[in-house]
């Protein structure tokens, strides 16, 4: 494919993040294979990830670079903070030119792009669109923006309200990952009711990020399809430190159609299914307090 017009790399764009979007809702995490095969695009097939393991994917027939990845064996000193800014190595060349040159148009443009995270051998997570926001010639890294959450500033007065913000913003960057993990962890199945359709699962939190004791460990999740997650968050269902399901009483008291009847009053008294690794089942700690939350609300 020959270099396409602004215009058509615009939408190039946009198919890419509505392509990955769309895949994201049938898998919790990707492969270098689907990524490089990527999807179709005015007759011609686009790859989104560089086939040759380069970790900037410049496509010649774009002006700017259209994906950046993070791998687990990279020789690169990348660094990531808690407020979802990224310093990305430039590309090693003795001119910082190379393929570094179509990022740093990446940046002089502030044309989105896309960040993989190999977050474990061989699987990725998407972040996107995110934004190159810095090039510094003495460090040699740019600063990558992976937040793309929209919110505006926030005075530093409201130390809670920011304290918050900033909790929200550090949990959007980190949810593509924990979500790939909780419901790889789970089987692709939900933990209360087996359902295995992956675009109707849910990484939920046991602690949610409003609190400061939450984390994004697989151990702070529960893989859950979207009508139990809803329940367990407003506390229609609770689950016990020994991974019991407890429908609330009231609940439990209602006559309603049988999506009450089998879809949440059936699965009182249940137990959860867990992971087989020991390490990702449910800390019991933070299921005993939401627990107890739930028993305050009951």
């Amino acid at each position: 494919m020959g270099r396409l017009s602004k215009q058509q790399q615009e939408s190039l764009r946009i198919a890419a993040f509505d392509w990955l979007n769309e895949q994201e809702q049938a898998r919790p995490h990707f492969t270098r294979a689907q990524l490089s095969e990527g999807f179709e695009f005015l007759g011609q097939q686009i790859s989104l990830m560089d086939r040759y393991g380069r970790g900037i994917h410049n496509p010649n027939y774009l002006d700017e670079t259209l994906s950046i990845t993070s791998m687990l064996s990279s020789p690169y000193d990348d660094t990531r903070d808690s407020n979802g800014m990224m310093d990305y190595a430039y590309e090693r060349s003795e001119t910082g030119g190379g393929s570094n040159n179509k990022l740093r148009a990446a940046f002089a443009s502030q044309v989105p792009i896309i960040h993989f995270e190999e977050f474990e051998k061989s699987r990725y997570i998407a972040r996107y669109p995110v934004f190159v926001v810095g090039d510094s010639t003495e460090t040699h890294f740019f600063k990558i923006d992976l937040r793309s959450t929209g919110l505006s500033a926030i005075p530093d007065e409201l130390e809670l309200e920011k304290a918050y913000a900033d909790r929200t913003i550090s949990s959007r960057v980190h949810q593509p990952k924990f979500r790939a993990r909780v419901i790889s962890a789970y089987n692709n199945a939900c933990a209360i009711c087996n359902l295995q359709h992956v675009d109707l699962l849910d990484a939920a939190h046991i602690l949610p990020d409003r609190d400061e004791r939450s984390t994004t460990e697989v151990n702070n999740g529960l893989a859950l399809c979207k009508i139990h997650h809803a329940a367990y968050d407003r506390n229609v269902i609770g689950i016990t430190p020994a991974s019991l399901v407890i429908v609330s009483p009231k609940v439990m008291a209602e006559v309603d159609g049988p999506m009450l009847e089998y879809g949440i009053k059936a699965m009182h008294q249940r137990t959860l299914r867990l992971p087989n690794r020991d390490v990702y089942r449910p800390n019991t700690e933070n299921l005993e307090i939401r627990y107890q939350e739930f028993l305050s609300a009951s």
